[in-house]
Protein backbone atom coordinates (compact mmCIF):
# COMPACT_ATOMS: atom_id res chain seq x y z
CA UNK A 1 0.00 0.00 0.00
CA UNK A 2 1.05 3.61 -0.52
CA UNK A 3 2.82 5.22 2.42
CA UNK A 4 1.09 8.00 4.37
CA UNK A 5 2.86 11.07 3.09
CA UNK A 6 2.10 14.32 1.39
CA UNK A 7 1.82 13.84 -2.35
CA UNK A 8 3.56 16.10 -4.81
CA UNK A 9 1.50 17.93 -7.43
CA UNK A 10 2.80 15.53 -10.05
CA UNK A 11 1.73 12.55 -7.95
CA UNK A 12 -1.71 14.09 -7.50
CA UNK A 13 -2.03 14.50 -11.27
CA UNK A 14 -0.85 10.95 -11.85
CA UNK A 15 -3.27 9.66 -9.21
CA UNK A 16 -6.13 11.30 -11.06
CA UNK A 17 -4.93 9.90 -14.39
CA UNK A 18 -4.45 6.48 -12.80
CA UNK A 19 -8.06 6.52 -11.59
CA UNK A 20 -9.24 7.37 -15.10
CA UNK A 21 -7.18 4.59 -16.71
CA UNK A 22 -8.23 2.13 -14.01
CA UNK A 23 -11.91 2.98 -14.54
CA UNK A 24 -11.61 2.53 -18.30
CA UNK A 25 -9.86 -0.82 -17.98
CA UNK A 26 -12.42 -1.95 -15.41
CA UNK A 27 -15.19 -1.23 -17.93
CA UNK A 28 -13.28 -3.38 -20.42
CA UNK A 29 -13.34 -6.31 -18.01
CA UNK A 30 -10.00 -5.96 -16.26
CA UNK A 31 -9.50 -6.57 -12.54
CA UNK A 32 -6.68 -5.08 -10.47
CA UNK A 33 -3.84 -6.81 -8.64
CA UNK A 34 -1.56 -4.45 -6.73
CA UNK A 35 2.14 -5.33 -6.68
CA UNK A 36 3.69 -2.64 -4.49
CA UNK A 37 5.98 -2.19 -1.51
CA UNK A 38 7.08 0.64 0.75
CA UNK A 39 10.10 2.74 -0.15
CA UNK A 40 11.90 1.55 3.02
CA UNK A 41 11.21 -2.13 2.30
CA UNK A 42 12.18 -1.66 -1.32
CA UNK A 43 15.50 -0.15 -0.28
CA UNK A 44 16.29 -2.89 2.25
CA UNK A 45 15.25 -5.95 0.27
CA UNK A 46 16.38 -4.33 -2.97
CA UNK A 47 19.90 -3.91 -1.59
CA UNK A 48 20.03 -7.56 -0.56
CA UNK A 49 18.66 -8.79 -3.90
CA UNK A 50 20.96 -6.45 -5.82
CA UNK A 51 24.00 -7.73 -3.93
CA UNK A 52 23.01 -11.35 -4.58
CA UNK A 53 22.55 -10.57 -8.26
CA UNK A 54 25.99 -8.89 -8.37
CA UNK A 55 27.77 -11.88 -6.82
CA UNK A 56 27.87 -13.97 -10.04
CA UNK A 57 29.95 -11.16 -11.55
CA UNK A 58 32.02 -10.27 -8.47
CA UNK A 59 33.11 -13.84 -7.73
CA UNK A 60 34.65 -14.69 -11.13
CA UNK A 61 36.26 -11.24 -11.32
CA UNK A 62 37.84 -11.72 -7.88
CA UNK A 63 39.03 -15.23 -8.68
CA UNK A 64 40.66 -14.04 -11.89
CA UNK A 65 42.02 -10.67 -10.83
CA UNK A 66 41.75 -10.12 -7.10
CA UNK A 67 39.53 -7.26 -5.91
CA UNK A 68 41.82 -4.25 -6.39
CA UNK A 69 44.94 -4.32 -8.51
CA UNK A 70 47.94 -2.36 -7.21
CA UNK A 71 48.83 -1.00 -10.64
CA UNK A 72 45.60 0.99 -10.85
CA UNK A 73 45.56 4.67 -9.75
CA UNK A 74 44.76 5.25 -6.07
CA UNK A 75 44.97 9.04 -5.94
CA UNK A 76 42.12 10.61 -3.90
CA UNK A 77 41.00 12.53 -6.98
CA UNK A 78 40.22 9.22 -8.66
CA UNK A 79 37.78 8.28 -5.92
CA UNK A 80 36.20 11.76 -5.94
CA UNK A 81 35.67 11.35 -9.65
CA UNK A 82 34.19 7.89 -9.06
CA UNK A 83 31.77 9.35 -6.51
CA UNK A 84 30.70 12.03 -8.98
CA UNK A 85 30.18 9.40 -11.70
CA UNK A 86 28.15 7.31 -9.26
CA UNK A 87 25.82 10.22 -8.42
CA UNK A 88 25.38 11.10 -12.09
CA UNK A 89 24.69 7.44 -12.83
CA UNK A 90 21.76 7.46 -10.39
CA UNK A 91 20.14 10.11 -12.58
CA UNK A 92 21.05 8.22 -15.75
CA UNK A 93 19.48 5.11 -14.22
CA UNK A 94 16.10 6.83 -14.06
CA UNK A 95 16.52 8.35 -17.52
CA UNK A 96 17.09 4.87 -18.96
CA UNK A 97 13.84 3.71 -17.36
CA UNK A 98 12.05 6.66 -18.93
CA UNK A 99 13.68 6.28 -22.35
CA UNK A 100 12.78 2.59 -22.58
CA UNK A 101 9.20 3.01 -21.39
CA UNK A 102 8.84 6.06 -23.62
CA UNK A 103 9.59 3.92 -26.66
CA UNK A 104 6.76 1.49 -25.88
CA UNK A 105 4.12 3.78 -24.32
CA UNK A 106 1.21 4.77 -26.61
CA UNK A 107 2.00 8.47 -26.15
CA UNK A 108 5.72 7.80 -25.84
CA UNK A 109 7.77 10.24 -23.75
CA UNK A 110 4.73 12.36 -22.77
CA UNK A 111 3.74 9.38 -20.63
CA UNK A 112 6.95 9.39 -18.58
CA UNK A 113 7.33 11.28 -15.28
CA UNK A 114 10.26 11.70 -12.89
CA UNK A 115 10.43 12.64 -9.23
CA UNK A 116 11.92 11.98 -5.78
CA UNK A 117 10.36 10.52 -2.62
CA UNK A 118 12.27 12.81 -0.28
CA UNK A 119 11.34 10.97 2.92
CA UNK A 120 13.30 7.95 1.67
CA UNK A 121 15.70 9.83 -0.62
CA UNK A 122 14.42 7.64 -3.44
CA UNK A 123 14.36 8.96 -7.01
CA UNK A 124 11.83 7.39 -9.32
CA UNK A 125 10.64 7.23 -12.90
CA UNK A 126 7.05 6.35 -13.67
CA UNK A 127 5.06 5.55 -16.80
CA UNK A 128 1.52 6.92 -16.71
CA UNK A 129 0.14 4.53 -19.33
CA UNK A 130 -0.50 0.80 -19.18
CA UNK A 131 2.13 -1.35 -20.87
CA UNK A 132 2.38 -4.94 -22.00
CA UNK A 133 4.34 -7.06 -19.48
CA UNK A 134 7.33 -7.54 -21.80
CA UNK A 135 7.56 -3.79 -22.45
CA UNK A 136 7.25 -2.93 -18.76
CA UNK A 137 9.88 -5.47 -17.72
CA UNK A 138 12.23 -4.25 -20.46
CA UNK A 139 12.09 -0.73 -19.01
CA UNK A 140 12.39 -2.10 -15.48
CA UNK A 141 15.60 -4.03 -16.17
CA UNK A 142 17.33 -1.86 -18.77
CA UNK A 143 19.28 0.33 -16.26
CA UNK A 144 20.64 -2.78 -14.55
CA UNK A 145 21.72 -4.21 -17.90
CA UNK A 146 23.23 -1.02 -19.34
CA UNK A 147 24.91 0.34 -16.19
CA UNK A 148 25.56 -2.90 -14.34
CA UNK A 149 25.71 -6.11 -16.34
CA UNK A 150 27.51 -4.73 -19.41
CA UNK A 151 30.26 -2.95 -17.39
CA UNK A 152 30.62 -6.07 -15.20
CA UNK A 153 31.30 -8.23 -18.26
CA UNK A 154 33.78 -5.63 -19.53
CA UNK A 155 35.48 -5.59 -16.11
CA UNK A 156 35.85 -9.37 -16.06
CA UNK A 157 37.35 -9.33 -19.56
CA UNK A 158 39.73 -6.41 -18.92
CA UNK A 159 40.48 -7.07 -15.24
CA UNK A 160 39.73 -3.45 -14.35
CA UNK A 161 38.66 -3.29 -10.69
CA UNK A 162 37.34 0.29 -10.88
CA UNK A 163 34.89 -0.75 -13.59
CA UNK A 164 33.95 -3.80 -11.53
CA UNK A 165 33.24 -1.69 -8.44
CA UNK A 166 31.13 0.66 -10.53
CA UNK A 167 29.22 -2.24 -12.11
CA UNK A 168 28.59 -3.87 -8.73
CA UNK A 169 27.27 -0.60 -7.28
CA UNK A 170 24.98 -0.09 -10.26
CA UNK A 171 23.59 -3.62 -9.95
CA UNK A 172 22.99 -3.09 -6.24
CA UNK A 173 21.32 0.26 -6.99
CA UNK A 174 19.03 -1.62 -9.39
CA UNK A 175 18.05 -3.97 -6.57
CA UNK A 176 14.71 -2.22 -6.12
CA UNK A 177 13.89 -2.93 -9.76
CA UNK A 178 14.97 -6.55 -9.30
CA UNK A 179 12.74 -6.75 -6.22
CA UNK A 180 9.76 -5.55 -8.27
CA UNK A 181 10.64 -8.19 -10.88
CA UNK A 182 10.51 -10.81 -8.11
CA UNK A 183 7.04 -9.58 -7.13
CA UNK A 184 5.92 -9.84 -10.75
CA UNK A 185 7.30 -13.35 -11.18
CA UNK A 186 5.76 -14.52 -7.90
CA UNK A 187 2.31 -12.93 -8.07
CA UNK A 188 1.46 -12.14 -11.72
CA UNK A 189 -1.39 -14.33 -13.01
CA UNK A 190 -0.37 -16.60 -15.87
CA UNK A 191 -2.81 -15.16 -18.39
CA UNK A 192 -2.26 -13.66 -21.82
CA UNK A 193 -4.38 -10.53 -21.48
CA UNK A 194 -2.43 -8.61 -18.84
CA UNK A 195 -1.34 -4.97 -18.62
CA UNK A 196 1.04 -3.27 -16.20
CA UNK A 197 0.54 0.27 -14.93
CA UNK A 198 2.88 2.04 -12.51
CA UNK A 199 1.26 2.83 -9.19
CA UNK A 200 0.98 6.64 -9.00
CA UNK A 201 2.24 7.00 -5.42
CA UNK A 202 3.73 3.70 -4.19
CA UNK A 203 6.82 1.73 -5.20
CA UNK A 204 5.63 -0.85 -7.70
CA UNK A 205 2.78 -1.34 -10.13
CA UNK A 206 -0.78 -2.50 -10.61
CA UNK A 207 -1.41 -5.58 -12.73
CA UNK A 208 -4.64 -5.44 -14.77
CA UNK A 209 -5.94 -8.88 -15.70
CA UNK A 210 -8.81 -9.73 -18.03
Amino acid sequence: MAEERRLSKDEERRSKLFAEVSSKLSEEGYSELELTTTAAMGNILGTVIGFLFALPFIIPFTLLNGWFRRDEPDHPAVFILCLFIFLVSIVIHELIHGFTWGIFAPHHFKSVAFGVIWQALTPYCSCKEALKPAHYVAGLLMPCIVLGVVPAVIAIITGNSLIMMYAALMIICAGGDLFILCLIMKKMPRKKDVLFLDHPTAIGLVCFVR
